[in-house]
């Protein structure tokens, strides 16, 4: 009978020695998932935020070369006035702008605007942006 006991004993020892290990394989694995998916989110939110701000930043630049050469583009008075409204709307937008909260439905509606208005913008003054090749032809 004390065989028998010490067989228990042994076969407990095991399954408790088997269940330890499992338990310990699974939080390692998990801690690891987590570092890896944090690592992951950092780096698509850097990439993400660099565009943004390119972005933003070229559309802030165009407005301020447009704002201080408007007067020697050959415009009528009437589409220098549209032009003055489109820089005054899109510098507004641009100035109110959220950065906090960057994945929000507002901030990307606003990007949208400053986007659909920079193009009707630029063709006024007479200035091809094409998009996919991020260029600017004159």
């Amino acid at each position: 009978m004390a065989e028998a006991a010490d067989e228990r004993d042994m076969f407990d020892d095991m399954l408790g020695f088997e269940n330890q290990a499992y338990q310990q394989g699974y939080q390692e694995g998990l801690e690891t998932g987590k570092s890896k998916a944090r690592e992951e989110a950092f780096h698509f939110g850097k990439k993400k935020g660099v565009e943004i701000g390119q972005e933003i930043g070229f559309y802030s630049g165009m407005l301020e070369v447009i704002s201080q050469y408007m007067f020697m583009l050959d415009l009528s008075s009437d589409k220098k006035e549209k032009v003055q409204k489109l820089v005054e709307e899109v510098s507004k937008i641009l100035a109110d702008l959220d950065f906090s909260s960057a994945n929000s439905k507002e901030f990307k509606e606003k990007i949208e605007k400053i986007q659909s208005k920079s193009k009707v913008l630029f063709s006024l003054v007479k200035i091809k942006y094409q998009e996919q090749q991020g260029s600017l032809q004159f």
